[in-house]
């Protein structure tokens, strides 16, 4: 949606992709989060030394009782699925200010430097993503439009 309201110049298109308009509108945004105090104080399993780290919880924004730091988490594998989403809207100038939830892109670098699956597992990062962030992830959006950098070799396997 907010991709599609860059493109169109639609203003009321890219309002509803603002987190602020509503912040369980999108599931990744409830999802994603920074460990604060309040998140220790729940007991769930952060400690003092998880405040500031960019997170994931399951239902993190509608029952935080559910969080659970640990890697291997209940469905924290879905970060998989994000990865593309954080990369194209990292590339697209305005989005990620139009987007305006900090925590989901702090979250996908925390996930592609963690997660060690093969792309070949269902649940993976796939080769032609990774590829893709390393390539992409650091570029300066005010050189997209005239200098790109190199594309990544890509084999299919």
């Amino acid at each position: 949606m907010l991709l599609a309201g860059l493109a169109l110049g639609d203003p009321e298109i890219i309002a509803r992709a603002n987190r602020d308009e509503d912040p369980n509108r999108f599931q990744e945004d409830g999802q994603t989060f920074v460990v604060s105090q309040a998140d220790v104080d729940r007991d769930v399993g952060y400690t003092s030394d998880w405040i500031g780290t960019p997170e994931w919880g399951i239902r993190h924004a509608s029952d935080p009782s559910r969080d659970d730091p640990s890697w291997g988490a209940s469905y924290r594998w879905i970060g998989s699925a994000m990865v593309g989403h954080a990369l194209a809207a990292r590339l697209t100038p305005g989005a990620m200010e139009a987007w305006n939830w900090p925590p989901y892109f702090s979250y996908i670098d925390r996930y592609v430097e963690v997660d060690g699956r093969p792309a070949t597992d269902t649940n993976g990062i796939q080769a032609f993503q990774r590829s893709m962030w390393n390539a992409y992830r650091h570029a300066d959006q005010s050189d997209m439009n005239t200098a790109a950098p190199s594309a990544p070799a890509i084999s299919v396997e």
